[in-house]
């Protein structure tokens, strides 16, 4: 029960990080700064590569998830995106170059699944990455959990 919550509470976490929760108040955030104490204008993140391409599948059955697929590293952490918009997939990798699963998400219409993973594999081809996984899946419209296998399948640019 104890592990269920704490399952709960991530997706919920997640949840609300990814339905774009904003106050009405703006945050105070230090503007960046050189060493020498001038302004530095914040790099604009990478765009996703329109000729890229994705798939995801969810308990065996495909999600129709399209759209552009994005490959960044930041701080050391790699992460691939398939779409800008729900429903979306990403996946958190120690690396692109010598990959190790370390988050999987993926946001639909009706649930939501990650980032708790069990049994997570990584194989690289070239640019192309197949995660496999199982992962929690909570369902929105009656906030049960289950295990689902996961596979995401995404080329990198």
């Amino acid at each position: 029960m104890r592990a269920n919550l704490a399952g709960l509470a991530a997706v919920a976490v997640a949840a609300a990080a990814l339905s774009g929760c904003a106050s009405d108040r703006p945050a105070e955030v230090d503007a960046p700064t050189d060493p020498a104490g001038a302004p530095v204008a914040p790099e604009a993140p990478p765009q996703p590569h329109p000729d890229a391409s994705g798939s995801v599948f969810v308990d065996g059955a495909d999600q129709h998830i399209s759209g552009p697929v994005g490959c960044e590293t930041l701080d050391g952490v790699a992460t691939i995106r398939v779409s800008t918009r729900v429903p979306l997939a990403w996946v958190k990798l120690s690396s692109l170059a010598a990959p190790a699963v370390l988050e999987v998400m993926v946001h639909a219409e009706d649930y939501l699944l990650g980032p708790t993973v069990t049994g997570a594999a990584v194989t690289k081809d070239g640019n192309t990455y197949r995660v496999t996984a199982t992962a929690q899946r909570l369902v929105t419209s009656t906030v049960q959990m289950d295990q689902v296998p996961v596979e995401i399948t995404a080329t990198c640019p």
